[in-house]
């Protein structure tokens, strides 16, 4: 598919430098009607926000752990489920999420001395670059 020149004039009467695209007749985005401009550029934002790059970087079977927890926090919202039982949904939630973490290699579990305790999770190299976090650093 080859790109053609926009159809429309700028406002100081020179061509437009866009290129055209057929849903606008050959106009590029700029001249095109508002209506139609307008959602075309929401669409493209709605993808790029965090949450959307979040979703697509969760696994699939975690996913259904989390509908659960976003369900519990409405019942409490609404006062038809305790604090404490949505803490302990949260807990496992926080489980999840570190073993996404260790599963795509961000992360690993370090054992304690102690077997009563659960192990602590550590982020790798891969981690530390993915995320950011520079040692010394706040």
């Amino acid at each position: 598919m080859s790109k053609t020149s926009c159809k429309g004039i700028k406002r100081d009467g020179s061509p437009c430098q866009g290129h055209g695209l057929e849903q606008f007749d050959g106009n590029c985005i700029a001249p095109a009607p508002a209506d139609l401009t307008r959602a075309w550029r929401s669409c493209g934002g709605a993808s790029a926000t965090t949450a959307a790059r979040l979703d697509k970087r969760i696994p699939e079977r975690l996913k259904q752990a989390i509908d659960p927890v976003h369900a519990s926090m409405d019942r409490v919202a609404e006062g038809t489920r305790s604090p404490a039982a949505y803490n302990a949904i949260a807990a496992q939630q926080d489980r999840y999420r570190l073993a996404s973490l260790v599963e795509q290699g961000y992360a690993e579990f370090n054992r304690t001395s102690d077997p009563d305790e659960p192990p602590e999770a550590v982020l790798t190299d891969k981690g530390r670059r993915r995320f950011g976090y520079h040692p010394g650093t706040k």
